[in-house]
């Protein structure tokens, strides 16, 4: 992921290989080989640093039953390529120009033409696509963070509480629909808790 933090806050690591590609460069990150005497205590708590270094949420389970066993598919963590995240962002952005026209035509022919509310609604718009801008100027730089993202859902937030409570034209609201679904499709992926209020 791009938010992935630097590899020196991480110490020691189990019998595997984590590998962190991006496009411009392929750091590899060699595990050291835990001892047959190693404490599980110890390797624990190096996986518990692991799972916070790559922003995974995880606990460990009091009791795992005998046998072959397979979490349950919400328990397992959320993995993507980077190639795929750009390729969300790119539909957030994409989709935002969308409704931004469809916006505008439909506030034009609205009880909003002219009014406060109408400026005020652009206002959050030209805000909400300024920070999915940075977003993804702060990706293409490697630096991308669940702080840009919550940024974005913030300022969509806004957006979406005007929707809410003002029946537009069909495409306006269809426009922002497909949004909201991509915005919920990027939340999930940089591990922001969101629920649309």
């Amino acid at each position: 992921m791009a938010n992935c933090p630097p590899g020196n806050s991480l110490r020691r690591f189990p019998i595997f290989l984590i590998a962190s590609a991006t496009k411009k460069s392929k750091t590899l990150f060699t595990a050291s080989k835990v001892s047959q005497t190693g404490s599980w205590a110890t390797l624990r708590s190096d996986l518990e640093l692991l799972a916070s270094a790559y922003n995974i949420s995880w606990r460990w389970r009091a009791e795992l039953p005998t046998g072959e066993f397979t979490p349950p598919v919400s328990d397992l963590p959320y993995r993507i390529s980077d190639k795929e995240v750009e390729d969300i962002i790119h539909r957030v952005e994409s989709q935002s120009d969308r409704f931004r026209k469809s916006l505008d035509s439909a506030l034009d022919k609205s009880r909003f033409d002219g009014t406060r509310q109408e400026d005020d609604i652009n206002a959050f718009v030209k805000d909400f696509y300024k920070e999915t801008k940075t977003l993804h100027s702060h990706f293409d730089s490697h630096k991308s963070t669940t702080s840009d993202v919550q940024t974005v859902l913030d300022r969509a937030a806004q957006i979406d509480q005007f929707m809410r409570r003002n029946r537009l034209k069909k495409d306006a609201q269809k426009d922002w629909a497909v949004l909201r679904a991509y915005l919920d499709e990027l939340a999930r992926v940089y591990s922001v808790t969101w629920r649309w209020q």
